[in-house]
Order: C-alpha cells, then sequence, then structure tokens
C-alpha cells in the first residue's frame, strides 16, 4: 500500500496469533516509516507500526498516523 510517497508494507492475519516471521523479518530488514497489520487484535500503535482491528479495515486510513 502507499502512504504519501512512503510504501507501507501491510499483513492480514485472520487470528490473535501474531507470529508472522516474514513481515517482522522485511519491517527489521527494510525499515519502513510505517507498517500495518490486521488482525483480531485490538487497535494499537507502536512507533510506525500500526495494529488495525479487522473489524475496522472499511475504515482503516482513520487509523493511519498523519502524513507529514
Amino acid at each position: 500500500m502507499q502512504l504519501g510517497l512512503d510504501v507501507v508494507p501491510v499483513e492480514v492475519k485472520a487470528g490473535v496469533d501474531k507470529k508472522g516471521a516474514t513481515f517482522k523479518s522485511y519491517v527489521l530488514n527494510r525499515h519502513p516509516r510505517h507498517a500495518i497489520r490486521f488482525s483480531r487484535r485490538n487497535l494499537r500503535r507502536d512507533g510506525g507500526f500500526t495494529n488495525i482491528p479487522l473489524y475496522l479495515a472499511p475504515r482503516f486510513e482513520a487509523c493511519l498516523p498523519d502524513v507529514t
């Protein structure tokens, strides 16, 4: 996905388990400004990482950090 001029990695998880080794590896190696995970977990922001609950997927843009 693209957010402003940044390419944003996105992961979609159907369960609560967040063991996305490939996604974590990509984020650790590429250092994107933002990374998004859609899952059954609650809304949470941790630095450039945002977890968005699946039920908010249709309104995900409201959950993203501001781009400056």
